[in-house]
């Protein structure tokens, strides 16, 4: 006999990382553009160091997205009812779409894809359900927090 879906919810993360070791390269806001230093341009995400490593949800969600962009490059969207992440610049993506997510579940492999690349790494671009960008670091503190208390 299985055990009953409650009890296994207790087993599985609410909240993950996105990947095992972060380190922020770019934050939210407006930067000098990489690809013209010499403008200044709205980053509409975080770009976190990644050299082809494995990319993990957030959050639960379901996936909306699994395609490619000429600026992103191949790209993961998972809803996660209140918002809407990216996962951008994959070298492969391991998830399809309308599939359900966990928190901690591999979704994809980093990379350098995308024309608006200057090398490999993970951009992470998160939207309210109104569409409105916010900085993804709001998420990624409530995830620490959130890992913090369950210790």
């Amino acid at each position: 006999m299985s055990p009953p879906v409650d009890s296994l919810r207790a087993y599985m993360p609410m909240v993950a990382y996105p990947l095992r070791a972060m380190r922020v390269t770019s934050p939210f806001g407006i930067r000098k553009d990489p690809m013209d230093r010499r403008k200044k341009r709205m980053h509409s995400g975080l770009d976190l160091r990644a050299r082809y490593e494995n990319v993990y949800s957030m959050l639960p969600g379901r996936v909306i997205a699994v395609s490619y962009s000429e600026n992103g490059g191949y790209y993961v969207s998972i809803d996660h009812g209140i918002c809407v992440c990216s996962y951008l610049h994959l070298s492969k993506v391991m998830v399809r779409k309308r599939q359900r997510i966990n928190a901690g579940q591999l979704i994809a492999i980093s990379g350098n894809s995308g024309r608006r690349t200057t090398g490999p790494h993970l951009h992470i671009s998160c939207r309210w359900t109104n569409g409105k960008y916010f900085d993804p670091m709001l998420i990624l503190k409530f995830v620490t927090e959130q890992l913090s208390n369950n210790k």
